[in-house]
């Protein structure tokens, strides 16, 4: 074990949790006044959930599922988070998951231009494909942080094979080159539990994160009718 490994002590199931958490304390913050730093820590939130797109398409033996499986939940968390977020169905809004399963449907089309060319200009059709794809289609419909997830798995996915630091070092580097306007720098916080993730699977819980997103609307949503009352 190098000098490196012994300090990767974090696996896919805990990166989740982690998210999870940042998350919450993110949508929380919204009923508080000052709330500066819950936003902060809930900038971090977003990449670790990207990193783990990435690396569930990589992973996943049944890609086409994978995509299913993300556009069922993504329709269950609408109303969910559109009552949370604007107190009534707004079409102009649509949650992260449907830029996630953009983000899976962008893998997809780049990988398949990539087996198809195998060399090095299939890699930068592939990846431009994919690019092209996930900007077009996250626009169009107006998803939760647009094509900046896009972006982000793209290169979570593109350097994977790369030496641990050195991939962590870029997604740093864009980090703090792309998102460097108020709290938003805090989402570069997402490389320290990224440096300590060892690359196992760990408990798993495939389910949680799909009910915890819908779920965690929906009960802040009936929280703040409890209070406004």
């Amino acid at each position: 074990m190098n000098n490196t490994e012994k300090y990767r002590i974090l696996d896919a199931t805990q990166l989740k949790l982690i998210a999870m958490v940042c998350m919450l304390i993110d949508h929380v913050g919204d009923f508080f006044p000052n709330r500066i730093w819950m936003k902060a820590v809930g900038r971090i939130a977003m990449p670790l959930f990207s990193f783990m797109i990435s690396e569930g398409y990589y992973y996943t033996h049944d890609k086409m599922n994978y995509l299913k499986r993300m556009l069922i939940f993504a329709l269950i968390s609408e109303l969910p988070f559109d009552l949370f977020v604007y107190g009534r169905l707004n079409w102009n809004h649509q949650n992260i998951m449907f830029t996630f399963a953009i983000c899976i449907i962008a893998l997809f089309i780049r990988d398949r231009i990539v087996e198809k060319k195998n060399d090095y200009t299939g890699l930068i059709l592939g990846n431009l494909a994919a690019l092209f794809t996930g900007v077009m289609f996250t626009l169009l419909l107006r998803t939760d942080y647009f094509f900046y997830p896009v972006l982000l798995i793209l290169l979570f996915y593109h350097f994977r094979d790369y030496p641990h630091l050195v991939k962590n070092a870029i997604i740093l580097v864009f980090q703090v080159a792309t998102r460097n306007v108020g709290h938003y720098i805090f989402g570069a916080l997402s490389v320290i539990p990224l440096v300590l993730y060892n690359g196992k699977k760990g408990k798993g819980y495939k389910y949680l994160f799909y009910a915890f997103y819908p779920g965690h609307f929906l009960l802040l949503y009936l929280i703040r009718l409890l209070i406004v009352k």
